[in-house]
């Protein structure tokens, strides 16, 4: 069997048409973690943020660096990572069966029509906002791409989301009372905002 390179996992997250289930997403990422155990690129911390990392890839993959890593929520074992994922699946299926028990105590014409185009939540989840950026004679250093003050102005010119969700949200984020207001950690989407929005 063929061993994995770092170019064959950057073609296949290239792929739009390789992701159609949340099982392809599995996928890859146990075929990176599998990679990173067995190539052992080096990890940086970067300085300037100490909870990002990169992973460095040796001479043969002309020692590129990774994007920033918030060390907080990367899973860095193949077996955890499984483990995790196993059970936001069984998540999903909780989900799925309360919605359709949702459905069938209102009547799904009843609930078919109460959720007709207008009245359907919109929301965004975001992964992050940061990027690589030399800071100093380092290259590691972490640079947010959030607008704070584009994002309040899209607010106001254009519709207001139902739900703004970040998995890695920026600090700004949660110390600003405008953007707190507004703007959410994913795992608030999961435990609450979810079955509010659903009518659950």
């Amino acid at each position: 069997m063929k061993e994995v390179t770092l170019e064959d996992l950057q073609e296949s997250v290239q792929d739009k048409l390789a992701f159609r289930t949340l099982a392809d997403y599995c996928t890859i990422c146990r075929a990176f973690l599998a990679f990173v155990k067995k190539t052992r690129p080096t990890r940086i911390v970067s300085p300037s943020h100490l909870s990002y990392i990169f992973y460095q890839y040796g001479e043969a993959y002309g020692h590129k660096i990774t994007r920033p890593l918030n060390a907080n929520l990367f899973i860095d074992s193949s077996i955890n990572f499984k483990r995790a994922f196993d059970r936001f699946m069984t998540f999903l299926a909780d989900l799925k069966r309360l919605q359709k028990a949702v459905v069938n105590r209102a009547g799904s014409k009843q609930y078919i029509a109460s959720r007709e185009i207008n009245n359907v939540p919109v929301i965004a989840i975001f992964l992050h906002d940061v990027q690589r950026a030399q800071r100093g004679n380092s290259i590691f250093g972490i640079n947010s791409t959030f607008k704070s003050n584009h994002f309040l102005g899209y607010t106001v010119a254009l519709n207001k989301l139902d739900g703004v969700y970040y998995v890695d949200p920026r600090p700004e984020m949660l110390t600003n009372a405008r953007l707190r207001e507004q703007i959410h950690d994913f795992q608030q989407f999961l435990v609450s905002d979810l079955w509010l929005l659903s009518g659950g």
